[in-house]
């Protein structure tokens, strides 16, 4: 439940609190925000590779920020939590 709960001596009642609970449509709201997040990764690199072929200044640009070490590091770092946010989800 979601008010405060009479906890058992075998702790059942707290097991049940921890485990996920499924939201107003039936699924799990952690496995819906995932997705979300899953597809508006997608989504935004789509956009920046279709945004690079159709205009050459702006993959000239896409270069030169993609040549700086920081934001490959930045970028690189994202695309590793991703990657773990899929494996290790709960």
């Amino acid at each position: 439940g979601y008010g405060p709960a009479e906890y058992h001596e075998s702790g059942q009642d707290r097991v049940d609190q921890l485990t996920p609970q499924p939201c107003w449509r039936g699924r799990y709201a952690e496995t819906d925000n995932m997705m979300r997040l899953v597809i508006l990764v997608a989504v935004t690199v789509i956009l920046v590779v279709l945004l690079a072929r159709l205009f050459p200044r702006f993959r000239t640009q896409l270069r030169r920020v993609l040549a700086s070490p920081f934001v490959r590091r930045i970028l690189f770092g994202a695309v590793l939590r991703l990657i773990r946010l899929l494996i290790f989800r709960r």
